[in-house]
C-alpha cells in the first residue's frame, strides 16, 4: 500500500511538472507594419518611436522563449500609460493594433497577456 501511494505521488508530481513545462514563455513582440504612414514610425522589441499626428497599423505576434508557441487564445493587450502622448487602438483583424502619436513626449506601453502585465515598452513621440 505504501509503495503504491509513493508511486501515485511521484506520477502526480511528474504530471504537474510536464503541464507547467509546456507553457510558452514571453520573450517579446514582433511588429509587422501593415500600413504606409507618413512620418517616422520605428518599432523595436523595447522601443517605439513615432511622429505626433501619425497613425500606423501593425500585426503583432507574441514571441516565445521556448519551443512552445503562444496560440490565438492568448489575449494580447497593448496599453498606453499616457494617452496625451500616445494611443493604442485595436484593429479589425486578430492581433492588429493601430499605434498613434498624439503629442511630443515620452511614455510607456504596457504589454498584457491574459490581463497580466509581462512587459513595458518605451515610447517616444516626436
Amino acid at each position: 500500500m505504501k509503495r503504491s501511494t509513493t508511486m501515485l505521488v511521484c506520477l502526480s508530481i511528474l504530471a504537474v511538472a510536464s503541464v507547467l513545462g509546456c507553457e510558452p514563455e514571453y520573450d517579446g513582440l514582433i511588429f509587422s507594419l501593415e500600413s504606409d504612414p507618413p512620418g517616422t514610425v520605428e518599432v523595436g522589441r523595447q522601443e517605439v518611436e513615432i511622429s505626433s499626428g501619425v497613425a500606423a497599423m501593425f500585426h503583432v505576434d507574441i514571441e516565445s522563449r521556448g519551443p512552445e508557441a503562444f496560440d490565438d487564445s492568448t489575449e494580447l493587450e497593448l496599453v498606453s500609460q499616457d494617452t496625451d502622448v500616445f494611443l493604442v487602438r485595436r484593429g479589425e483583424g486578430a492581433r492588429e493594433f493601430v499605434l498613434i502619436g498624439v503629442w511630443e513626449g515620452e511614455t510607456e506601453m504596457e504589454v498584457r497577456l491574459d490581463c497580466e502585465v509581462v512587459d513595458r515598452v518605451n515610447v517616444t513621440c516626436r
